[in-house]
């Protein structure tokens, strides 16, 4: 695989003490922060300046960082014969990688080093495969349900559709009721020792908002077995039209030894067909 070193730098930062979550943690709303600043980056080095909307970006978690890790992205335009223009972003610390984005459908970049998608391996999925999940008409019966407030003229697009760190921040509200329903709370975790851990995020761009439109948050989980378990997150406005999905992969980890365990039964059970 090619050396991450090699990509073209476009952002460098630190984890701040303040954006650490309960678990000392750099915040997952962090780290897509800075992949859309460095894709923001990526676009002003290649000489364009447009407002840069993200169509589908994919997440992933290799390692934790902490308060004051120092972080750096380098980024590569994927530009494969007969495949769509990506871009992969890889994030570092002290030169290991510490996640990784995948933007596709991105806009052929020029000024970013070339990688082919066979030597992007840490970028590519592996938990979300297969197509995106398709929007759904929201179950009060089976999703966990929550309202998510207006969106400020600030947190829209020109066109109307949401940005990404504002819907990642209504994300954390929907994802966190929806793994408290369903009995992952923080007493479940002090008294059992198993906490979770997100290690892959889909991010799928839906539709625009009307400007000072309402949000609500529909979730519900997908598939459960072994060490890990999959939900979807619905983003829509109060009159139904969806705005935004993301698809979370999540492991169930033994906060003491820091690896990978068994799933909680109840969240076995809980899985729908």
């Amino acid at each position: 695989m090619t050396e991450p070193l090699a990509g073209t730098p476009t952002l460098h930062g630190r984890a701040e003490a303040w954006e650490c979550d309960f678990n000392g943690h750099w915040n997952t709303r962090y780290y897509c922060r800075a992949f859309q600043t460095a894709a923001e980056v990526a676009a002003a080095l290649d000489q364009r300046a447009e407002d840069v909307v993200v169509h589908r970006r994919l997440i992933r978690f290799h390692s934790e960082l902490h308060s004051a890790d120092p972080i750096e992205i380098r980024s590569f335009a994927l530009s494969d014969a007969g495949e769509a223009p990506a871009t992969a972003h890889y994030m570092l610390c002290h030169g290991k990688p510490a996640a990784t984005a995948l933007d596709e459908e991105a806009a052929p970049n020029r000024a970013l080093a070339q990688l082919a998608r066979a030597d992007a391996g840490l970028a590519l999925p592996r938990g979300l495969t297969g197509a995106p999940a398709a929007a759904w008409t929201p179950d009060p019966a089976r999703d966990v349900v929550v309202e998510l407030g207006p969106v400020g003229a600030d947190e829209r697009h020109a066109d109307g559709t949401l940005r990404f760190e504002p819907g990642i921040a209504r994300l954390a509200v929907a994802s966190h009721h929806h793994a408290v329903a369903l009995g992952y709370t923080h007493d479940f975790t002090k008294q059992s020792g198993i906490g979770r851990m997100l290690v892959e995020m889909r991010y799928t761009r839906l539709g625009s908002l009307a400007r000072g439109g309402f949000l609500r948050g529909a979730s519900r989980l997908t598939a459960a077995s072994g060490k890990s378990y999959r939900s979807a997150h619905l983003l829509y406005d109060h009159a139904g039209a969806p705005v935004a999905l993301y698809e979370l992969c999540t492991l169930a980890v033994d906060m003491t030894a820091r690896r990978a365990t068994a799933l909680p039964a109840f969240l076995r059970d809980a899985v729908i067909a």
